[in-house]
This record gives structure tokens, sequence and C-alpha cells, in this order.
């Protein structure tokens, strides 16, 4: 549906319902009824939706998946190329790194423990 294929192109564009309601002149609350499928879509709204989204107002309509460019990265018919896989890996570091922090942060709150354990056994 219409509705979905905005709130697709949307999170894509990293932009916000709020952003989007201010561009169309409505509130958040009316325009997330549109990504809904709750309010039917006239063709100014259409197009400025289109537009914002910087997409053609054929491939908003149209059954089949947008077809949106990056600089570097492509949406060809629905499937992000290059973009998921650089995401994944940039999550999969800072996983390890956090991992590694915890890590030590235990290791430094079992050395502080056993410090307060002595400091408690030598009074």
């Amino acid at each position: 549906m219409v509705g979905n294929k905005i709130k697709i192109v949307r999170e894509i564009r990293n932009y916000s319902q709020e952003y989007m309601a201010s561009q169309l002149g409505i509130s958040q609350n009316a325009y997330s009824r549109i990504e809904l499928n709750k309010t039917k879509l006239t063709t100014e709204v259409a197009e400025k939706i289109a537009s914002i989204l910087e997409i053609s107002l054929m491939d908003l309509l149209s059954k089949d998946n947008p077809i949106v460019s990056f600089s570097n990265n492509t949406i060809d018919k629905g499937y992000i190329h290059n973009h998921y896989e650089t995401q994944i890996e940039i999550y999969e570091k800072k996983i390890e790194f956090l991992k590694e922090e915890l890590k030590e942060a235990k290791l430094r709150e079992e050395k502080l423990l056993k410090m307060i354990e002595k400091l408690y056994q030598s009074k």
C-alpha cells in the first residue's frame, strides 16, 4: 500500500514523521494517518510527498517497490545494496567494543571489591 511505501522511503531518508508533517503543513497525527492508509491522498499531497522523498510520483503510486538513489548506494526495487552490510559491520564492531569494555569494568569492580574487603579485614 502507498502508506507503507511512504513510511519505508521516509525511514530510508531518515526523516521523522514530524519533519514530513511540517513540510506538508499538516499535523504529525494527520501525517501518521497517511502512512497507516487511513487517509486518502489527494494528487496535490501525493506530489508533495514524492517531491520531499525525492522519488517520482509514478514510483510512489505504483504497485512496485520504489527505486531510491543514494550518493554511494542504491535501492533497486526495494532492496538496499551495500547499505545494510555496512551497518551490520559497524554494529558488530560496536558490540565487540562494548563487550571488551564490560569485561574491563567487571575486572575493575572485582579489584575494587577485593580492596574494600582487605580494608575491612585490616580494621
